[in-house]
């Protein structure tokens, strides 16, 4: 008499699984066809190496650190054929990330363009199905495919590629779907951790993000680190209009900076090893020398540079020093505020609206 109850009691569970695996299916196996995708055009656009200022230049970095593995350094902070021979500290103070898979490959007898040329597909392939997943676990099918492929052709992020040659802060992009993946918090607060200190769920993934940020390209992991400071400032706003009781908005705030605030730290302790002695060693090198300390001022845009409202986008020279936004992000985040504001039970989304936008305010001013 009872096998009829245990199957109707086990058939809603069995059921919630199916829909939960069908769903993982409906995300993923798209974002895999579009990662691989964007992978393969890239590979196949850098058949002819692009003639760039700098990409020459990771390009022998590439090789020198392939050299190093075959001699059995694997962390070589001097490469001693840079320089004309006196030899270049090259990743004692420049990230090294980037240049460990195409090295490792071109350690394997991969050509050293062909290893970078995978190196820069895989990452981009990756940073294409993070973003899809990031998109499509919070909006439509549509909306994610449409945000995924501007953030695949967002202009600066092509201008690094083929007119500068940036090849580590173009690879950096990976890393920024796949943090806000991870670190985003909950808009039901309700539950708050036993612990004080445990690391919500992605924590750690999201700390080892961080790190890989860092370790690829320092200075977009330090507008990163502005955008994410800037996203829980707003939340902090957000939270103290909405939330009336004092002790429930310690408990908010505390989330949101396990979420947000603590994986940047915890990122920033574990790629120390790399930083710290940089910055303690920065004063014995001549780094951002030139014939005006104040050079770096040239790359703020002004008012009239910040835009283009050219309909193809014209892609400045790689000394330009500033890079305009192309002017139909304006309807892009004015349809986006508008989305947002009809989402009334997501203030999260709210807050978020104004950094994501001025992360990408930022990139694009880093000439």
């Amino acid at each position: 008499m009872n096998q009829p109850n245990a199957l109707a009691a086990s058939g809603p569970p069995q059921t919630g699984r199916r829909n939960r695996t069908a769903a993982r299916r409906a995300t993923w196996a798209p974002a895999l066809v579009m990662g691989a995708v964007a992978a393969s055009i890239l590979f196949l656009s850098l058949a002819k190496w692009p003639d760039t200022p700098d990409g020459w230049l990771h390009l022998q970095r590439t090789r020198a650190l392939g050299e190093a593995f075959r001699y059995g350094v694997l962390y070589p902070h001097w490469f001693p054929d840079f320089s004309f021979g006196y030899g270049y500290p090259v990743l004692n103070f420049y990230s090294p990330a980037f240049y460990y898979p195409p090295a490792l490959l071109a350690w394997l007898g991969v050509g050293v363009v062909d290893a970078v040329r995978i190196s820069l597909a895989v990452g981009y392939g990756i940073s294409a199905a993070a973003m899809y997943i990031l998109l499509r676990t919070r909006s439509s099918g549509i909306a994610a495919l449409t945000g995924t492929v501007l953030f695949l052709l967002f202009p600066y992020r092509l201008y690094d590629l083929f007119v500068r040659g940036a090849l580590p802060e173009f690879a950096a992009f990976m890393w920024l779907p796949l943090i806000v993946y991870f670190s985003w918090p909950p808009v039901n607060s309700g539950d708050i951790p036993s612990k004080v200190w445990r690391l919500p769920p992605g924590g750690l993934a999201a700390s080892l993000c961080w790190a890989g940020l860092i370790l690829t390209h320092n200075l977009t992991a330090m507008m990163a680190a502005v955008m994410a400071a800037g996203a829980w400032i707003l939340l902090a706003i957000v939270t103290l209009v909405r939330v009336p009781r004092a002790e429930a908005r310690s408990a908010v705030l505390w989330r949101y900076s396990l979420h947000i605030l603590v994986p940047v730290l915890l990122g920033a302790l574990l790629s120390a090893w790399y930083w710290v002695p940089a910055l303690m060693e920065a004063g014995w090198v001549g780094i951002g020398a030139g014939a005006s300390g104040a050079g770096y001022a040239n790359h703020f845009a002004t008012w009239g540079d910040l835009f283009t409202w050219a309909l193809v986008y014209p892609y400045p020279a790689a000394a330009a020093p500033t890079v305009p936004l192309p002017s139909w992000i304006l309807a892009v985040l004015l349809l986006a505020a508008i989305g947002v504001a009809r989402k009334s039970t997501a203030p999260l989304r709210t807050a978020l609206l104004l950094p994501c936008g001025g992360s990408h305010c930022d990139l694009a001013d880093d000439g």
